[in-house]
């Protein structure tokens, strides 16, 4: 996880894949034993590690917040079939108890039943 999130960071920050950050997600993928990524652009990069971080880390309970911070996880839902996938559902509801507990301070997220 932290060598695929530092080669995200390095192709984010910097318009485009860096040498570093192909040697972090090589190191990873050569630990798998398959060839290793170059001559990408800044969006095939991160498309391709987004996948990458899907098969590396599958079942880390990740993926959700990967997606969201991808801009993908609605698209996903709805190309997968899920009709009722909708863009607030990106936070999850606060639980009734809490905004109770808090006395209106917390008020629920945009897009669920207040």
């Amino acid at each position: 996880d932290v060598l695929l999130s530092l080669a995200e960071a390095h192709n984010e920050q910097n318009g485009g894949p860096t040498a570093e950050a192909y040697n972090l997600v090589n190191e990873v993928r050569a630990r798998a034993g398959v060839t290793g990524f170059s001559g990408m652009t800044q969006a095939q990069f991160r498309t391709a590690l987004l996948a990458e971080r899907g098969r590396e880390l599958y079942g880390e309970g990740l993926r959700r917040q990967d997606l969201i911070r991808n801009g993908t996880y609605i698209s996903n839902a709805v190309a997968r079939g899920k009709v009722n996938a909708q863009n607030h559902m990106v936070l999850y509801p606060i639980p009734r108890a809490v905004i109770t507990q808090s006395r209106g301070v917390i008020t629920q997220n945009p897009g669920y039943p207040q």
